[in-house]
């Protein structure tokens, strides 16, 4: 009987000894660290510039007896130049929201035009980016305020009004920061531009469209 009791009493006491030593391991362990999430979005600042060409026709209002030049007629190619600032979300919903300007200027044709064709917009673009790894095609679209001005010899006629935007093109990630893009976009308007000599003629551009092929650049804020 003895002998049943110490052993008994041996096996508690190995019990509590592990329970211990188990407590003990239990309260040296570190704590696990919690790692915050890092975001996948960010904000952007980015410029582009490129090649400006033009389709559609400039019609006289005033005068409508007029013909209806077309644009490519009248002014030869030129040149444009902007600015964007905006935040990118990634993920599941790769959308870019933007704020962005744009400058254009042609030249008139020497043989037809009258006047240089300048225009200038501020426009509210979403976009639609392809994750492909450092490739990352793209489809956008824009709405905003835009304004066109014809320089001829004595004066500069101008007027403003809605104007809009397609863009589709390609940017190449160099790494977090900077990535390099190619692109096209196409801008319209309903603008009519009212020559500033009296009752001469008021000319329409909603059938003009303005071709641009850009490079750019943008750097992330990440």
């Amino acid at each position: 009987m003895k002998k049943i009791v110490s052993i008994a009493s041996s096996a508690v006491a190995l019990v509590l000894s592990g329970s211990a030593l188990a407590g003990g391991v239990d309260h040296m362990a570190p704590a696990a660290t919690a790692v915050a999430p890092t975001s996948s979005s960010n904000f952007y600042v980015g410029v582009q510039g490129g090649y400006t060409m033009t389709s559609g026709t400039q019609e006289n209002v005033i005068n409508k007896k007029s013909t209806k030049p077309n644009m490519s007629d009248l002014y030869n190619n030129g040149f444009n130049a902007g600015g964007q600032v905006g935040y990118q979300m990634k993920g599941a919903l790769p959308i870019r929201l933007e704020v962005a300007g744009n400058y254009y200027s042609l030249a008139k044709n020497k043989d037809k035009g009258d006047a240089d064709f300048s225009a200038w917009d501020v426009m509210g673009n979403v976009y639609y980016d392809l994750n492909m790894g450092k490739f990352a095609p793209y489809l956008g679209v824009g709405v905003g305020y835009g304004n066109i001005s014809l320089k001829g010899k004595s004066d500069t006629s101008s007027d403003g009004g809605l104007a809009y935007q397609g863009m589709a093109g390609i940017n190449y990630s160099i790494n977090d920061r900077i990535d390099l893009g190619v692109g096209y976009h196409l801008f319209a308007s309903t603008i009519e531009v009212k020559d500033k000599s009296p009752s001469t003629a008021s000319y329409k551009f909603g059938s003009a469209m303005l071709h641009s092929f850009d490079v750019s650049m943008h750097y992330h804020f990440v």
